[in-house]
């Protein structure tokens, strides 16, 4: 074969190989798809646990019924890929929510850059939903419960006051009360400048049980909790 022959067929197979890698990176869209929506809700955030020290990474995600839903990191990985099939097909999904499992914080930061992700899916209509959510790895300071000050500690149930010091650089608070024996809980958000919650007494029962969430919230939606469990008075 002549050089100059071996040189064309160099530069054809580099094309095509070119060719490959950007097929590889194509969206719905850029294969000819209808026109692009956004997801109406597209969120990935971490929620650290101050008190047990784990950190799990969560997804909220709600639109138009899709059948098809694919997630990719910073670096274009896919890292979950879903896809309705059959009746369900059919009828499509809206809602989604899932939260990893909560190995050390150090773990789970290692496994998750921070940087964009990106969320495609397929409507059951053939339309194409996108959207990019941003994981940032700045965590919201643990907050500090002043009351219940130990844990275990007896409140009035007519009476029970929570109380946490002031958290700073925070978009809002959380608080969940919990009793865990009968599976009820009472989820109260804030907002960042809160610090104290009078827990309603038809919430409470006497001689009872119960564990009390702090959640403080960023800006970029990372959620930092701290635990405490307390009991009623007669």
């Amino acid at each position: 074969m002549m050089r100059h022959s071996r040189i064309w067929l160099v530069l054809i197979a580099a094309g095509l190989v070119g060719t490959a890698l950007l097929l590889g990176k194509r969206t719905w869209a850029d294969r000819g798809e209808d026109a692009v929506t956004p997801f109406e809700v597209a969120r990935i955030f971490f929620e650290f646990n101050s008190t047990d020290n784990d950190l799990g990474v969560q997804v909220s995600l709600d639109g138009d019924a899709w059948k098809r839903l694919k997630l990719t990191d910073p670096r274009n990985r896919k890292i979950l890929d879903l896809k309705a099939q059959g009746r369900l097909g059919k009828l499509g999904l809206t809602e989604l929510f899932w939260e990893s499992d909560e190995p050390t914080p150090e773990e789970v930061l290692e496994l998750f850059p921070e940087g964009e992700y990106a969320f495609e899916g397929k409507s059951v209509d053939g339309e194409v939903l996108e959207s990019e959510a941003v994981l940032s790895h700045d965590l919201p300071p643990a907050p500090t419960i002043l009351v219940p000050s130990a844990p275990g500690e007896e409140l009035d149930p007519d009476a029970a006051v929570i109380r946490w010091e002031s958290i700073p650089g925070i978009a809002s608070i959380e608080i969940i009360v919990e009793n865990e024996d009968v599976g009820a809980e009472m989820v109260v958000p804030l907002p960042a400048d809160a610090t104290s919650l009078h827990v309603p007494e038809e919430f409470l029962d006497a001689d009872t049980g119960y564990k009390v969430e702090v959640t403080a919230i960023g800006s970029n939606g990372n959620r930092t909790i701290a635990e405490r469990e307390f009991v009623t008075g007669s």
